[in-house]
Order: C-alpha cells, then structure tokens, then sequence
C-alpha cells in the first residue's frame, strides 16, 4: 500500500453531537489517532468517528500526488555551483572542454544562455542526481584548500550573500557625507574629503557576522567560513559605504545652496 492511500484509507471525520444543542455539530478532519475535541457548549466528549466523504479522500490524495510531482520536478533540475558561493538552477546543454554552456529562466520566462569555465566551478548536479565536483586542491594554482574546507568556505559565501545587511553602514555615510558637505560651504575638496575616507576605512574593520545570518550553526567559529562570509560581505559594505557617503554628498550640497550659511 501507498503512502498516499495509507493517508486516505485512515484519514476520517470527527463528527460530535452537542447534548443542550442538537444543531451545533463539530467536524474536523483527523488522523485516526488523533484525541477527540471536547464539545465547549456541554463539555462532552462523547464522540465518534465517520468515514470521511468520497470527495475529501479524493482531494486529499490529488494534493499529496500534486506535491510529490512538484518535489520530483525541482529535485530533477540542473544545479551549478560557482566558487563565489551562487547555486544557479538550470539546464546544462554543455559540459565538455574546458567550459559549462547552460540556460537560465528569467523571471520574464525567457531563457538566456551563460558559459562558465570549469575552474569558476565548484560542482554541478545534473537531473537531480550526483553531485560532480570540479574543485581539485591544487596549491600550485593557490587552491590551497580541500575540498570539505571549500564547501565551508562556499557556505560562508552564502552566507554573506543572503543575510549580510550593509544598511547600518549605508546610513551613516549618509550622515557623515551630508554633514560634511553641507560644512565644507561648497568647497569641492572638503566635500569630497568625507566619502572617500569613510569608504576608505570600511576596508579595515573586521566583519561581523551574526548568528542569526548562520546557517548551519557549526560554522559559527570556522576561520574558514569566516574568510568565505568576509569575501562577500567585505565588498557589500565597502559599496554600501560609497553609495551611502555619496547619497548624503549630494543631499549636503543641496541643503547648502537652499540654506546657505551666513
């Protein structure tokens, strides 16, 4: 037997009469083993179990077979796995040579077609089968790490990618390069002095990483995966430093000539 048909041949109606009340009836679908609902209206639980109707069973069994086929779809993909950490879901038309040929959708439906050498690979799943690692340790070409360190690296970059927030350090440019300007009374190097020197110094201090942006908490103290997190996460704040510092410039400069200082 099915799993699918073991769900429904034991999925029934908990169907409870109220005794002060004949007209408030209680239906709920359950498990057969699930424990009875006590009525609010007599506190009775004298209860008892119904087959559920032909068409629950029937709409029960559509969407476990709907989600089955949905998982069978996503699992059958193509999935290329870059060095800077992005697991690009795809079709791969190519992998023989040197290069990977493969296609993208967009989110307009259209496909677009990428090529990625192998060594800016680190593995690819064809069909929702085996993982086909391209990464070797080669300290000769500076890939100095195994191949189980580099998947902690590639984690760290993910990491970074996804939870990194660079928006402390893009409002306090802002600040900084608004306040700047408006003080340097419409002098071109003072106003350009705050921007450059505050993305400057976001070069220097060492990232945070927080624990809620983990995820696989193992690597909370990996050097390893905290080099692979500062990759990603270094450049973020650096640009996030210029767009912000250069947001607040301009805003500085407009302020100046609305509100000149006397």
């Amino acid at each position: 037997m099915s799993f699918t048909e073991s769900v429904a041949r034991h999925t029934y109606v908990l169907k409870k009469g109220c005794k002060y009340n004949k007209d408030k009836v209680c239906y709920s679908l359950i498990a057969i083993d699930k424990a009875p609902m006590i009525c609010s209206h007599c506190s009775s639980a004298e209860v008892y179990l119904e087959k559920s109707f032909p068409m629950t069973r029937l709409l029960l069994v559509f969407l476990l077979a709907f989600t089955a086929l949905c998982t069978h779809s996503l699992c059958a993909q193509d999935c290329v796995l870059t060095m800077s950490g992005r697991a690009i879901p795809c079709e791969i038309i190519d992998d023989f040579g040197f290069e990977v040929r493969f296609e993208v959708t967009k989110k307009n439906g259209k496909k677009k077609e990428l090529r990625l050498h192998k060594s800016e690979i680190f593995s690819v799943i064809k069909n929702g089968g085996a993982e086909e690692v391209y990464y070797a340790q080669d300290d000769i070409l500076g890939d100095w790490m195994s191949e189980a360190e580099m998947r902690i690296f590639l984690a760290g970059e993910q990491d970074a990618r996804n939870g990194y927030d660079d928006k402390p350090t893009v409002y306090v440019g802002m600040a900084l390069g608004a306040g700047g300007a408006y003080l340097a009374q419409g002098g071109l190097i003072t106003t350009l002095i705050v921007p450059i020197a505050y993305t400057l110094v976001q070069m220097a201090p060492v990232i945070r990483i927080r624990e809620e942006t983990i995820t696989d908490i193992r690597h909370q103290y990996d050097e390893i995966y905290a080099l692979g997190y500062e990759r990603v996460a270094r450049p973020k704040k650096i640009v996030g430093a210029l767009k912000g510092s250069a947001t607040g410039m301009v805003v500085g400069v407009v302020l100046f000539l609305i509100f000149p200082q006397e």
